[in-house]
C-alpha cells in the first residue's frame, strides 16, 4: 500500500507544470515542465543541464521545425546554441509531419555552460519555428538563477 502511495506521488511530483514567461511572438505552450523546477527562478549550476518538456499544439501542417534558445539578462540577448537542429528530431510523442491541431511535446536538453552569468535575472527563451513558413509555432520564457 505504501509502495502504491508512493508510486503515485512521484508520478504527480514528475508531471507539474513549470510556471513560465510568455513570449512578444508566438504562441505560448500548453504546459512547460522543467526537471526540479515548478517555480521560477530555476536553480541550475554551471556544469548542470536543463531538462524540459514542453507540450504544444500546430495549427497546421508541420513537416519541420527549428528550435531556437536566447538567454536573456538586462535588455541583452544571446543566441544560445543547441545541439540539434531538427526540433522534429526531439518529439517524444509524436513525429513529423504534425497536421493541424496535433499536440506534441518536445524534449530540450540543454547545458548550462560558463557563456550564461551566474546573476540574477537570466531568462532564458525557447521558441519552435515551422522551418517552411517562419512561423513561431511555441515560445517561453523561464527565469533561472
Amino acid at each position: 500500500m505504501i509502495a502504491i502511495l508512493l508510486s503515485a506521488a512521484l508520478l504527480v511530483s514528475s508531471t507539474l507544470a513549470t510556471t513560465f514567461q510568455k513570449c512578444d511572438k508566438g504562441a505560448e505552450p500548453l504546459a512547460v515542465r522543467v526537471r526540479g523546477c515548478d517555480e521560477p527562478p530555476c536553480q541550475l549550476a554551471h556544469g548542470d543541464h536543463v531538462h524540459a518538456e514542453v507540450d504544444f499544439r500546430v495549427d497546421h501542417e508541420v513537416s519541420h521545425m527549428t528550435p531556437k534558445a536566447v538567454a536573456s539578462v538586462s535588455g541583452v540577448n544571446v543566441n544560445y546554441p543547441l545541439a540539434e537542429k531538427e526540433a522534429c528530431n526531439s518529439l517524444i510523442n509524436s513525429k513529423c509531419p504534425l497536421k493541424s491541431g496535433d499536440v506534441a511535446t518536445y524534449l530540450l536538453e540543454l547545458p548550462i555552460s560558463s557563456a550564461i552569468p551566474s546573476v540574477e535575472g537570466v531568462t532564458v527563451f525557447l521558441n519552435l519555428t515551422d522551418a517552411d513558413s517562419g512561423d513561431i509555432l511555441s515560445c517561453f520564457g523561464v527565469k533561472l538563477r
